[in-house]
């Protein structure tokens, strides 16, 4: 004879154990670890934080608590000078370790920075142990500038052609981007250009805990997050606010405009996740209107996911999360080499009866 257990007991383990899916970030190197470091109010949250590297002192002055130093008898503590081939074979040999880091994760953030050795090197390897363990996996990956150098540039390329084979989805920052930013007062600093960076990861981060940890009328859960994160390509996580009569259409201008990638085109994505937040004077007419216009701007076969919320605190206002996924990477064309300096000048060859021809009018002539 089966036995069950009364159904009030069955009905109170459900709705009081819900699952909420481990979110761990993983900052690779020297540029990674720097990253996820500065972002101190996000690591107050339920997203884990670990760095890793082969470098002692990048990670004793790395402000998170969760470590690994992969040491072997080619870095000895220190980095790895800008081999990949020895960053990859440190993070083969701290195989098991980061194994250990990635048991249970359900959603994993990988950041690193491209063109150098531990990042080029190791992030194809954590990469590669987070498909074995059924992790999905997000690259947020920052390709070098282009003053960095041509080695560099084509290290950083070459290794994102790889983890693109690895990782379910891409948020690829150029820092040549960078260099196009100012501010009322001119251009941006370092500091201030870095900062948008890590702005950029922060608001990721934000999202996925207004979509994965906020109970809804309407609730996006973990599985189609995984859905829209499966769809192989770039992905572009936003969020948006505004207030007052035009609130939803202001906080939908903010989330499809980004000071990075510029104007987020939702034609360009498979599949849209749109988290909503409303206050107490948010209607469903509103509520209309920026479900439409999402499906508008995106193609008619685009899967279109949508999560509503409600917040009494927040009164007239609304804050927006989109996520834009299975965006095909573009392959841009290799830049063509321009003639050497000399090449481009007119010289010409003269004889003896045009030399004192004024160059204008030899020119001419010819």
């Amino acid at each position: 004879m089966i036995e069950f257990e009364s159904s009030s007991e069955s009905l109170d383990k459900i709705t009081t154990k819900p699952f909420l899916p481990k979110i761990k970030v993983i900052g690779i190197g020297g540029g990674g670890c720097r990253v996820i470091s500065r972002l101190k109010s996000i690591r107050k949250g339920p997203i884990r934080f670990t760095a890793i590297d082969t470098n002692k002192k990048e990670l004793e002055n790395c402000e998170i608590e969760e470590k690994l130093l992969l040491e072997n008898s080619f870095t000895q503590g220190w980095g790895t000078g800008g081999d990949s081939q020895i960053g990859k074979k440190a993070a083969i040999e701290g195989e098991s370790k980061i194994r250990e880091l990635l048991r249970g994760v359900d959603l994993l953030f990988l950041v690193c920075g491209l063109g150098k050795g531990i990042g080029s090197g190791a992030s194809s390897v954590v990469a590669q142990i987070a498909k074995e363990l059924n992790c999905l996996t997000i690259g947020f990956f920052i390709l070098p500038f282009y003053f960095e150098g041509q080695r560099r540039v084509a290290q950083a390329k070459k290794t994102l052609e790889k983890l693109e084979e690895l990782i379910n989805s891409l948020m690829i920052i150029n820092n040549d981007s960078l260099l196009k930013l100012d501010n009322s007062q001119g251009p941006l600093s370092v500091k201030e250009g870095f900062g948008k960076v890590d702005e950029l990861l922060e608001i990721s981060l934000k999202a996925m805990e207004y979509l994965l940890f906020t109970p809804g009328l309407i609730s996006i859960d973990f599985a189609d997050v995984k859905n829209a994160l499966s769809k192989k390509g770039e992905v572009k996580i936003t969020m948006g606010k505004g207030k007052g009569e035009k609130a939803g259409e202001e906080a939908l201008r903010q989330a499809l405009s980004s000071p990075l990638w510029g104007e987020i085109s939702l034609k360009k994505a498979s599949s849209v996740l749109l988290g909503i937040r409303g206050g107490k004077k948010f209607s469903l007419n509103e509520l209309e209107r920026i479900a439409l216009t999402v499906q508008e701007e995106a193609e008619d076969n685009t899967e279109f996911g949508i999560g509503i919320s409600m917040d009494d605190e927040l009164s007239n206002e609304v804050i927006l999360t989109l996520v834009a996924s299975g965006i095909k990477i573009e392959k841009k064309e290799e830049v063509k080499e321009e003639k050497p300096y000399q090449e481009k000048l007119d010289l010409g060859t003269y004889d003896e009866d045009n030399l004192d021809i004024p160059t204008f009018l030899r020119k001419g002539n010819n």
